[in-house]
């Protein structure tokens, strides 16, 4: 079982309230999902960071968009992923062969900005 998350599962940033409150949620899920169904049934989570698609929290709320983005150069492996640059994860995550010892958790995919946060210029 494999969970969509986001960086803001783990700490405030975009989306809103409501966003990151639920992001939590499914982090939590995993969690205990993972504790209550094992050693059956292996339960992770990718959270990716910043990713441009046309979904955004508070515009879909009918709320003014945060214009706030992070810029690549800020970032520490200085890129923006795209949806195509997770899909790796979750083929990882679904694998026996690769993902065996793998539940409860949560991969973190953000460029490296969760490390230590955008570079100084």
């Amino acid at each position: 079982m494999i969970f969509t998350s986001s960086v803001s599962g783990s700490h405030a940033g975009f989306g809103g309230p409501l966003y990151v409150a639920a992001k939590h949620a499914v982090n939590g899920l995993t969690k205990q999902l993972a504790f209550e169904l094992a050693p059956d049934i292996r339960v992770n989570a990718v959270a990716p960071g910043y990713v441009p698609t046309g979904l955004r929290g508070l515009q879909a709320l009918g709320q003014q968009a945060n214009p706030v983005a992070p810029a690549a150069a800020d970032l520490p492996l200085q890129a923006i992923g795209t949806p195509e640059d997770y899909a790796g994860a979750y083929v990882f995550l679904a694998s026996d062969a690769c993902a065996r010892t793998a539940t409860g958790t949560v991969m973190t995919l953000d460029g490296g900005a969760s490390v230590r946060g955008p570079r100084k210029s």
